[in-house]
């Protein structure tokens, strides 16, 4: 059957469209149409109703697309698979998310992680939506003026330095923008920790603190640990006349460290053998500092969190009258303290201490002005 014949002022309506009455509409489907119509037809066509127009011509034209679309669902489109491709980001946002799913696999620890998310995602806004490859070093060294810290800025510096380093490994750009930029140097200023003032703060521990934080000072001075490794000890680990540890902070890099339990501090008079023979009492635990009666949430025996170490260390320096400087110790100067006197003794503090460098046990070797250097 031939298609009767279109007036002019229908030339631009869809086809099947049609007004039985004045601003009335309803919709016949061509017979192309139809074998992809399930359901029955009415006699005078699919209503619309009273609606503009432009409305009636929209709806009829977006059911005719999708009648279509049906019809070549089996079909391969080339057009749609090239607007369905999901355009690339080139965003430097784009890359740092990336970027931070490729740090997974260096085991770093899960603070570490966190703490170069929080730098990367602290950029600013204009700066993220850039192309990686338009990033200057501009906006580098304007981003890096305006940190207040001079240990935040480095630390983000090298975060940074890192970020474009493994975008270019990638073929995201060709150079790095941050190695022009120059790192600030940062003093660290937190006052070093005198043997006179370890043993007042012990004393004052012994005296009126829970068992666990005294026992935890004499276990960081005789071992130069770190606060999180001494909060994860396992009696376990004692065995063979070693104390066996792998620093958290050094995991990464394979150390692992076998302390002699005959290891012994002049200073103090106790060896690593003495101190965690005095950890293990009457409550049954794993671990080597553990709580001796119900704390809060904390059973008998229980660990001892690394915060709450702090905690207990500052709370006996402040009793002490140690803690009013401008920058008083910190429960790791003990690391400093340890290291320094067992270097007195000849002790191989690197090896101690975990350190690849030798450079890096100089900075804990530094008394940073708070000894006198007796001229012999």
């Amino acid at each position: 059957m031939n298609a009767g014949i279109r007036s002019r002022a229908r030339r631009d309506w869809p086809p099947g469209l049609e007004e039985p009455r004045a601003g009335y509409f309803v919709w016949k489907p061509p017979a192309r149409c139809r074998p992809y119509i399930e359901q029955q037809i009415p006699a005078g066509g699919i209503p619309i109703g009273r609606v503009p127009l432009e409305v009636a011509k929209q709806l009829v034209n977006d059911r005719i697309l999708a009648i279509y679309r049906k019809a070549m669902a089996s079909t391969r489109n080339p057009l749609e698979e090239f607007f369905d491709r999901p355009a690339r980001d080139d965003s430097l946002s784009a890359w740092i998310a990336i970027y931070l799913g490729k740090i997974q696999s260096r085991n770093l620890a899960a603070a570490t992680l966190k703490n170069i998310a929080r730098r990367l995602e602290n950029l600013p806004e204009d700066t993220k939506r850039l192309p990686v490859p338009a990033v200057t070093t501009r906006h580098i060294a304007e981003y890096l003026d305006s940190i207040q810290s001079d240990g935040v800025a480095r630390s983000t510096r090298t975060t940074l330095l890192d970020c474009f380093n493994v975008a270019i490994s990638a073929g995201w750009r060709s150079d790095n923008p941050v190695s022009p930029t120059r790192g600030r140097t940062v003093r660290t200023e937190r006052d070093r920790l005198s043997i006179e003032a370890f043993r007042a703060i012990l004393a004052w521990s012994e005296a009126n603190q829970p068992s666990f934080a005294a026992r935890a000072f004499s276990l960081a001075i005789v071992t130069a640990l770190r606060r999180e490794d001494l909060a994860s000890l396992k009696f376990a680990q004692v065995r063979d006349g070693y104390l066996w540890v792998e620093p958290a902070k050094g995991r990464k890099y394979g150390v692992k460290i076998a302390i002699p339990l005959s290891l012994r501090l002049d200073a103090i008079g106790l060896s690593v053998g003495d101190v965690i023979a005095s950890c293990r009492d009457a409550v049954v635990s794993r671990h080597v500092l553990h709580h001796t009666r119900p704390v809060g949430c904390a059973r008998a025996g229980s660990h001892i969190r690394a915060e709450t170490l702090t905690e207990m260390f500052s709370q006996a320096r402040d009793a002490c009258g140690l803690g009013a400087g401008a920058h008083p110790p910190t429960l790791h100067e003990i690391r400093s303290l340890s290291l320094r006197l067992y270097d007195a003794q000849g002790v191989n503090v690197q090896a101690l201490a975990g350190h690849r460098s030798a450079e890096m046990t100089a900075i804990y070797r530094d008394v940073r002005g708070s000894e006198w250097v007796k001229v012999s």
